[in-house]
């Protein structure tokens, strides 16, 4: 499960070694990509999406991201308050540091 032609030995190494983190973390599965600029050249997975069937994991196994979404969502969010003020001043946003978050992603 990549986006690259063939395999390589960085490949199959990174693999290994993201499974020996699955077990030694005891975790029944792990996704992982490895992007490089806008291009993902390795999607994958290890161990078992489902234990009692035995069914494999693999790179379009969903997973639940849970708290973790909120890091992405404020990070990006920064991101753009940051980078529209400090292009001529001018905000082309909507949205503010201080605007409450129900404003804009009503519950």
């Amino acid at each position: 499960n990549n986006n690259t032609t063939g395999s390589s030995n960085w490949q199959t190494q990174l693999t290994n070694d993201i499974e020996k983190i699955r077990r030694n973390a005891n975790l029944p599965s792990i996704g992982f990509a490895l992007v490089i600029g806008n291009t993902p050249v390795l999607t994958a997975a290890v161990g078992r999406s489902n234990i009692a069937d035995n069914i494999s994991a693999t790179a379009d196994t969903p997973y639940l991201m849970a708290s973790v979404s909120k890091t992405f969502v404020a990070t990006a969010l920064m991101q753009m308050i940051d980078t529209s003020s400090t292009t001529s001043g001018m905000s082309s946003l909507s949205i503010t540091i201080n605007d409450p978050v129900n404003r804009h992603l009503p519950h």
